[in-house]
């Protein structure tokens, strides 16, 4: 289980970037993360690490929502979703 540390935006798209490529999820902030193919604690750590996402965005006067749809319109991209 990877360790995030939520200390920048960078942090925040890494984390992001993460459950598309790592867990193939596509995702929304406010929704809870509820996968079957990991651990009910691997599920708890990484809705810990969103909340963290969410505290430094609201800390750091950041939208959390657009930081997630640059970081999934890249992605989309890179599957062959978007051009």
């Amino acid at each position: 289980m990877k360790n995030y540390e939520i200390n920048s935006e960078k942090s925040i798209k890494g984390f992001f970037e993460d459950l598309y490529v790592t867990y193939n999820v596509a995702f929304h902030p406010d929704d809870e993360i509820e996968l079957d193919s990991i651990s009910e604690e691997e599920n708890e750590h990484l809705n810990k690490t969103m909340i963290q996402c969410f505290r430094y965005c609201n800390n750091n006067d950041l939208d959390i929502y657009q930081i997630g749809m640059r970081v999934q319109n890249k992605e989309w991209k890179r599957r062959g979703i978007w051009s």
